[in-house]
């Protein structure tokens, strides 16, 4: 066994194992009649157990979700235990077993995949593969959301990935892979890493991507990769190496394209609306393609008649599925550097064109007073400080071509503010607002640029002016088209992102939330304090609630299925002590989350300040990917019907999932 920096850690003979499978602390060794358990710390032995016969043709299997029920893969695959050692076969079985947990596992037999439940049965079943293709691999990715099949024809020079839904079992999407040699399978990135001839190619799992190719280098015999695929382990003759996704990028990359559905000479045609091929060789001369990466599309799962099932593991949708950060955090660090130097050198180049036109320039006794800056305004004068300008407008160009050759070593890793974009819908231009506004909040220095650049002691630090004459220094944006970012119904606004002050535009203030800073800049979101949000994880699963179960399993298949109306909207009503917290607590669990309780006893009680202090709660619990719950509404704005009545719109229009606790007859305030 090797350690992370590639040296033996421990070494020790086992006589006949088939082959070993780490399980906690324990390594197990598994040969046709015996199971061998020995420490994965120094190799000693802990025990060593007669075991019925096992398919000496077959090999462990872990699922992600649950490594600890590690599956013999044979033609009759079968769970291993150790206390007592022995096998079993959960259910009716399958030529597949891939457990999500104890009392729950996924089962595939003859194109039938179905989601087993010790206590209940069948959960659900749909058809999936090929009947008669064979399984030689499965995972449950991205923390247990979707799982993935790989299966291969007998003599057939291809594999076939099926990605479905835990939840339902609902096609995500589907891969044909010729050519493929080794497969693996990155759990916590949701990426499958294919050895195919002389290549490495890397798959994107959600959304049935190819997304690069890597070099095999020369003498590798078996390859193997982490849940995150940051490292990937090289077995040759001679030991094993560990190396960097980066160190094994090929220097076509940029150029390699996917191929379409369609294109003569390349694998197969779609099965379905949502079926994807493998990807074309790389051509040298292509043009680059970029593509947006839309979520899967997943149909609500079909609801039982008599009696109600209570469906196993749905992934309620609160939100829509979108991107994660996936950079690293020096890769994040590097990257907001970059543009904080880029944009000191966009309000250098600003002033330095002011300096050359005269708009910034001393007062002159011998002219009529504003004379220079009257025509640096109206862009009557020019070349008054032409080297500056010159050597200005130099290092801007450098420093974008810098942060646009990082931007392109980092793909395809997304960063926050990447993950922002995508997730808000933001244009390049808004996204280079945003950044223009909160840029002094991570540079002190760049305030004072951005007050020598407004020439006014009056004006706010950034307004929507100032914003223009920073980015004409790029060339993109005019006055118009920024303008129309900054307005209320565009997603910079619409979500909360950026707040305009009080005043006239273009010189109302833009401030931004100091939480978006935070999350821009990879910084601890849990560090800035919130006195209106608090945290509450959950601590009961749904089975354990003493609550009709008819109520949950309605829950359930509402939050579940898609909708075309917006965010969820949850309302419990109850008497006090009855559990509301606790159950919306487990529902945002099964989405991921957290829940963030907002009461708004603790805000001002004026009229006016109540509804934009929600708002800002709730924009801040969107920001935490909170569910945000909010407490005491009934009583809120109980004097005052027109604070009732924004009340309502904040509620109506907030661009996320929000839930309200309410008492038993309390009216729903979203009637």
């Amino acid at each position: 066994m090797y350690d992370a920096g590639g040296a033996v850690r421990m070494r020790t003979a086992l006589e006949g194992f088939l082959d070993i499978a780490p399980v906690g602390d324990e390594l197990w060794a598994l040969s046709q009649t015996r199971l061998t358990r020995i420490s994965a710390k120094d190799g000693s032995l802990i025990a060593s157990d007669v075991m019925a016969y096992v398919d000496p043709n077959g090999r462990f299997l872990q699922s992600s979700t649950a490594p600890q029920l590690p599956i013999w893969h044979a033609a009759k695959p079968v769970l291993v235990r150790a206390a007592p050692a022995g096998t079993e076969v959960p259910g009716p079985g399958g030529d597949l077993i891939l457990p999500v947990a104890e009392s729950r596992w996924l089962l595939w037999h003859a194109g039938q995949l179905r989601l087993w439940r010790t206590t209940i049965g069948e959960a659900w079943r749909q058809q999936h593969g090929d009947p008669g293709a064979r399984p030689i691999d499965a995972q449950l990715i991205l923390d247990g959301r979707l799982c993935v099949i790989a299966h291969q024809r007998a003599a057939a020079d291809e594999i076939r990935l099926t990605v479905a839904q835990v939840s339902d079992g609902a096609q995500n999407t589907q891969l044909r892979l010729p050519g493929v040699s080794q497969l693996a399978i990155a759990a916590r990135r949701g990426l499958a890493f294919a050895r195919i001839g002389e290549r490495f190619s890397v798959f994107d799992l959600r959304f049935g991507r190819w997304l690069r190719d890597l070099v095999v280098p020369e003498g590798t015999l078996d390859t193997a990769v982490d849940d995150g695929l940051q490292w990937i382990a090289l077995g040759t003759a001679h030991g094993l190496e560990l190396v960097r996704v980066d160190a094994l990028a090929t220097p076509s990359a940029a150029t390699a394209r996917e191929p379409e559905a369609g294109d003569a000479g390349e694998p197969g045609e779609p099965s379905n609306g949502t079926s994807l091929e493998g990807p074309a060789a790389p051509q040298p001369e292509a043009t680059p393609i970029v593509e947006e990466l839309a979520p899967p599309v997943v149909e609500p799962p079909a609801v039982p008649a008599e009696p109600p099932t209570f469906p196993d593991e749905p992934l309620v949708r609160l939100d829509p599925v979108t991107a994660t950060p996936t950079a690293s955090d020096e890769q994040v660090s590097h990257a907001i550097e970059l543009r904080i130097q880029l944009m000191g050198a966009l309000a250098a180049a600003a002033i330095a064109e002011g300096w050359d036109s005269g708009r910034i320039a001393k007062p002159d006794p011998a002219r009529p007073p504003f004379a220079d800056e009257v025509g640096g305004l109206l862009r009557l004068t020019s070349g008054r400080q032409p080297d500056e300008l010159m050597s200005a407008v130099a290092r801007l160009r450098a420093i974008e071509e810098l942060v646009v050759q990082n931007d392109q070593e980092r793909e395809p890793h997304l960063m926050p503010l990447d993950v922002l974009a995508i997730d808000c819908q933001l244009t390049p231009l808004s996204v280079a607002i945003l950044f223009a506004i909160l840029a002094p909040r991570l540079r002190g220095e760049l305030a004072r640029l951005y007050g020598i650049l407004s020439n006014d002691p009056g004006r706010a630090i950034v307004d929507e002016h100032l914003i223009g004459q920073l980015l004409a220094q790029l060339g993109g944006g005019d006055t118009a088209e920024i303008a129309r970012e900054l307005d209320g119904d565009r997603p910079l606004r619409r979500f909360g992102l950026v707040q305009v002050g009080d005043g006239e535009r273009p010189f109302a203030a833009l401030s931004v939330d100091p939480l978006v800073v935070r999350y821009v800049a990879n910084f601890d979101l849990d560090a800035e304090p919130d006195p209106h949000l608090v945290t509450r994880g959950s601590d009961r699963e749904l089975d354990e609630l003493h609550l009709p179960r008819a109520v949950i399993d309605k829950a359930l298949r509402y939050l579940a299925a898609a909708r075309d109306d917006g965010p969820a909207r949850i309302v419990v009503r109850g008497r006090t002590g009855c559990g509301r917290h606790t159950l919306l607590a487990a529902l945002a669990a099964r989405a991921r989350r957290a829940l963030g309780v907002i009461d708004l006893s603790t805000m001002p009680r004026d009229a006016q300040r109540l509804p934009a202090a929600l708002a800002g709660a709730l924009r801040r619990a969107k920001l935490r990917g909170l569910l945000p719950c909010i407490d005491g509404l009934e009583i809120a704005g109980a004097d005052d019907p027109d604070a009732k009545i924004q009340l309502g719109i904040v509620l109506r229009e907030h661009p996320g999932p929000i839930a309200v606790r309410l008492p038993t007859e309390a009216r729903v305030p979203l009637d």
